[in-house]
């Protein structure tokens, strides 16, 4: 027969009753803080996940709005200038768009870079624009590109889009009040076409070598894909956070089902011993003395 390992019959050997509550006090602690920790990375998986569909609702409408085409009167169209007439009647589409994309519209195509918008004539330079691409959007082939309107900081870049007569510019803004300022450190999310891999839109600084997970989220209204990032450091503030009411409260459960189970054991142990002795299941057994003198 293979006998154990000492270090096997030394745990199922009986042991005094400290070192059994010791045992059951550190298997919940072990449990407790895992489970926190646990819970600290669905709490950041959450709320990064609720900037996502927050952030998808905006840009996707946006966006939505912005490829739909301005209805403007055959008088504005065959002008080939920004009237006054053509301003309101984009202004009142700008409105009605939520003020999210501003609607713009080429009325001569021999200035391909002059648009014009609700706020007047809009005078672009080829050398403002960066990552031009050109790709299909709802059937239709579109060009897309970021450009600066101002040389002032904190005016957004915007992104363009254009068909080659009508056209939006989207602000890409990089602070919404349902986003954190004080957490562009700790967790970050991008925006891209999955296909031509073109970045729209990036969110937070949270440096490669702090990135604890990535998340990618495809869009729910347009083929666009959201690429979140949470850092080490932001599950580790959860987790200080918690650590007093849902480590503690985890930790009395965890001790709790854990000194049930063992006493479970214990009386069962016992119950069987019991019933071996009421069963003569027991035989006496002498061990000879014997001394060396005999």
């Amino acid at each position: 027969m293979r006998s154990r390992h000492p270090w096997l019959n030394r745990l199922f050997s009986p042991h005094p009753q400290w070192v059994y509550k010791t045992g059951v006090m550190l298997l919940a602690l072990l449990f407790s803080l895992l489970a926190s920790f646990a819970i600290s990375l669905y709490q950041v998986h959450n709320e990064i996940k609720h900037d996502v569909d927050y952030l998808d609702q905006i840009v996707s409408v946006a966006i939505k709005y912005g490829l739909e085409k301005p209805t403007l009167s055959e008088a504005s169209v065959a002008s080939g200038e920004c009237s006054t007439d053509t301003i309101e009647q984009l202004e009142k589409l700008y409105v009605s768009h939520l003020l999210m994309s501003i609607p713009i519209v080429n009325l001569d195509k021999q200035k391909p870079y002059t648009y014009c918008s609700p706020f007047g004539v809009e005078q672009f330079e080829q050398r403002n624009f960066k990552n031009l691409l050109n790709t299909q959007l709802k059937g239709e082939m579109w060009r897309l590109a970021i450009v600066s309107l101002s040389t002032t900081p904190k005016h957004p870049p915007y992104l363009y889009g254009s068909n080659g007569q009508y056209g939006f510019l989207f602000p890409l803004r990089t602070e919404y009040l349902f986003l954190e300022n004080d957490l562009d450190h700790q967790r970050s999310i991008r925006l891209s076409l999955p296909k031509e891999n073109y970045t729209i839109l990036e969110i937070g600084s949270l440096p490669n070598a702090d990135r604890l997970y990535s998340n990618s989220v495809s869009s729910n209204y347009l083929p666009l894909t959201f690429e979140s990032f949470v850092s080490t450091s932001r599950v580790l503030s959860k987790f200080k956070q918690n650590l007093w009411p849902v480590t503690t409260l985890l930790f009395m459960i965890s001790l709790t089902i854990l000194w049930l189970c063992v006493s479970y054991w214990h009386a069962k142990k016992e119950i069987a011993l019991q019933k071996a002795v009421r069963d003569a299941q027991f035989f006496p057994y002498y061990q000879p003395i014997v001394d060396a003198q005999t």
